[in-house]
């Protein structure tokens, strides 16, 4: 599971996921790290499909 949410930052809003419970999730490299960050929300939407997570 992760967390998606919507955070303004320098007066622009930017999409943070957030892991949950100590997991990874990969970033461009596949490194893994605790959160991802996107700058526009069909990436951010696109990224979570292709990673599998789907909305309740």
């Amino acid at each position: 599971m992760v967390y998606f949410n919507p955070v303004t930052k320098n007066g622009r809003t930017v999409y943070v996921i957030k892991a949950l419970s100590g997991q990874d999730i990969p970033d461009r490299d596949r490194r893994p790290h605790k959160s991802r960050t996107f700058t526009q929300l069909p990436q951010a939407e696109r990224w979570l499909e292709r990673m599998g997570y789907r909305g309740c």
